[in-house]
């Protein structure tokens, strides 16, 4: 036998005698088999449903302890069973396809909060008497963030940052609890390993000034495509074709200092928006948004990109600034963790 066939056949025996790497389960699916059990709790079957209390301060181990958060959090066991478990995914897709601009998870929101308002409420429990499992529930939810910023929608930042802040909350409260003996140190040192982890590999600012240029983008084509144009004359077509052009381009020069790993100064965004709203309504005069969309009598396409910059350009400033409070609330507990540690 020739040798290239030989090879090609040994080479195909060998494939087929190696089993195929099983794909990583997707948490995703974890997560809504999670969500689905919290609404069992939260409305049983033909009854009216309930909303869990609005916290309007920081958290405490008394806030949880109060009606009606011991019982819906024994009622919860299932739902932050599967939660601890989504957070050991390592892959983490919403794709269940929903109407374009959402994605699932943001349809998913009073769910998704609901099911970590009962993951945290059970750590705040068990904190007094259990303080390493509140500390293991803190790095999960740091896990839980991974997952949430890596949803395609413009709020998956923002998402993200809330369940780090929660984390770190619990954190803060956690670390003096844990006891000094062997025990109390090896729960240290494991917390302090994974929150070190999760700060090296979450997203910095280059990072997130790609995911909001392609999120923005996405909601973009969704209004153009969907409403502007949909059904257009050619004419009106390249038009609205021109004013997208114009409005990414807007969007990209907006993002530079986050590109640059900087943080955006307050004063050029204010300024960004100044100009944008001062051009349009030069364009426009006096009409809504709405009315001059609808009339597109406009002879550029700069008026149109202008609105549509006001209709889904980021607010990069406030973004950085949630960014920024909860990367210092992270190096907080690092420092904590490091000094107890020693």
């Amino acid at each position: 036998m020739k040798l290239l066939p030989l090879l090609l056949l040994t080479a195909g025996f060998a494939a087929a005698q190696s089993p195929a790497k099983p794909a990583q389960p997707n948490a995703a699916e974890i997560y809504r088999r999670a969500f689905v059990e919290v609404a069992r709790v939260l409305q049983p079957d033909g009854e009216e449903p309930m909303y869990l209390p609005f916290l309007d301060e920081e958290p405490s181990v008394a806030t949880f302890c109060e009606d009606p958060w011991p019982a819906l959090v024994e009622q919860a066991a299932v739902a932050r069973t599967l939660f601890a478990q989504a957070t050991k995914g390592t892959r983490c897709h919403f794709d269940k396809k929903v109407e374009a601009p959402m994605t699932e998870l943001t349809v998913d929101l009073p769910a998704l909060r609901d099911m970590q308002q009962l993951v945290i409420a059970a750590a705040w429990q068990q904190l007094p008497k259990d303080p390493a499992s509140a500390a293991r529930t803190a790095c999960e939810l740091l896990d839980h963030a991974m997952h949430l910023g890596a949803d395609p929608s413009p709020l998956a930042p923002l998402l993200a940052f809330g369940a780090e802040r929660d984390a770190t909350v619990l954190l803060g409260a956690t670390i003096d609890k844990l006891p000094r003996d062997d025990e109390g140190e090896a729960a240290r040192r494991r917390t302090l390993t994974r929150v070190q982890r999760h700060v090296a590999r979450r997203p910095d600012r280059k990072a997130l000034a790609v995911h909001v240029y392609e999120s923005t983008r996405a909601l973009l084509d969704w209004a153009v495509d969907e409403h502007l144009q949909k059904d257009a004359a050619p004419a009106r077509k390249q038009l609205m074709g021109e004013a997208r052009r114009i409005t990414l381009a807007k969007v990209h020069a907006l993002l530079a200092p986050m590109r640059a790993d900087e943080a955006p100064k307050p004063k050029e965004y204010e300024d960004f928006v100044a100009r944008t709203i001062a051009a349009w309504k030069q364009a426009v005069g006096k009409r809504s948004i709405e009315k001059a969309l609808e009339d597109l009598d406009v002879d550029t396409a700069e008026p149109l990109a202008n609105v549509l910059c006001l209709l889904v350009a980021p607010r990069p400033v406030d973004m950085l600034k949630e960014h920024r409070r909860a990367t210092e609330a992270l190096r907080e507990c690092v420092e904590k963790l490091e000094r107890r540690a020693r």
